[in-house]
């Protein structure tokens, strides 16, 4: 009995090693610099949201979006979008999804495994953050401090942890995108979960995703904005027989779009316009809008 339940104990470890094993390393794809609206309009649309859509979130609008953050716009110098006192760079932001937990590795731009395990649920104490597609979680590594005393690691790591969950902000309010930053958190559980050190200190957490309600989420279903044609593209709400065939004809003569934002390169689509159709378009998979 005892060798059978020994037998018992070693299979469970070892599947749960194999399991470990699947999340792999994500490379990102190249940060879209060319897409978006401006920093007035983010300014001006900027906004907390608590309630989301369970739709994931394209690899392309996480990769922009954690380049916003805190990725490496200088690579001359490996300096950042967001300030850090000292250049300690301290802040570490790690994604938390369905599939697993990661951190962002500014050098290289991609995400590294941490965790096979969808932690979502500990990243605070409201019920959205079960369900939204990304949290992430800002963590001071205290390590990277040098002789800071330990009044200016907190002030230092929060003060820098409010410019990567602005810049978060702005990408989202320029993207259409749902987000608010949280700071009830179960710290101790989830730094436990999280297998932090001693000197890493859980600040802050954001949700990231798509508003809940859109008409996407429940409705009859989306066009692929690369692959639909003029009589499916014309039925898209809001959108109509003009400016679809507009937008066929750039995607003819230009190529594939990048983002939805990259409508606005077609003469006459104002941002108003796209925010209205945003919910009904994609980039990957088939247009499934029932005609």
């Amino acid at each position: 009995m005892i060798k059978r339940s020994f037998l018992v104990f070693v299979s469970l470890i070892f599947a749960v090693s194999l399991s470990a094993e699947e999340l792999k390393s994500i490379q990102l794809p190249a940060p879209q610099l060319d897409t978006g609206k401006t920093v007035m309009q983010a300014l001006m649309e900027r906004k907390s949201s608590r309630s989301f859509s369970v739709k994931k979130l394209p690899i392309k609008i996480l990769s922009n979006m954690l380049w916003a953050a805190c990725g490496i716009n200088r690579p001359d110098s490996g300096h950042h979008t967001s300030p850090s006192a000292m250049n300690w760079q301290e802040i570490d932001v790690y994604v938390a999804t369905s599939e697993g937990l990661f951190l962002y590795v500014e050098k290289g731009h991609s995400l590294k495994p941490v965790l096979n395990q969808d932690i979502r649920s500990l990243t605070g104490k409201q019920p959205f953050v079960s369900e939204a597609p990304v949290d992430l979680i800002y963590v001071a590594d205290y390590s990277k401090m040098g002789g800071a005393n330990a009044e200016e690691r907190i002030f230092y790591s929060a003060a820098d942890t409010g410019f990567i969950s602005e810049n978060v902000y702005l990408y989202c309010a320029s993207e259409g995108l749902a987000t608010v930053v949280r700071g009830l958190i179960d710290r101790e559980a989830l730094a436990d979960a999280m297998k932090l050190r001693i000197n890493q200190k859980i600040i802050l957490a954001q949700t990231v995703g798509y508003p809940a309600g859109t008409k996407a989420d429940t409705g009859p279903g989306v066009f692929n904005l690369n692959k639909a044609t003029y009589d499916q593209l014309k039925m898209c709400p809001f959108l109509g027989e003009t400016f679809a065939r507009k937008i066929i004809d750039y995607r003819f003569a230009h190529g594939p779009y990048d983002t939805i934002n990259s409508l606005f390169k077609v003469r006459g689509v104002t941002w108003k316009l796209i925010d209205q159709i945003k919910p009904y378009l994609v980039l990957e998979g088939d247009t499934t809008f029932d005609l």
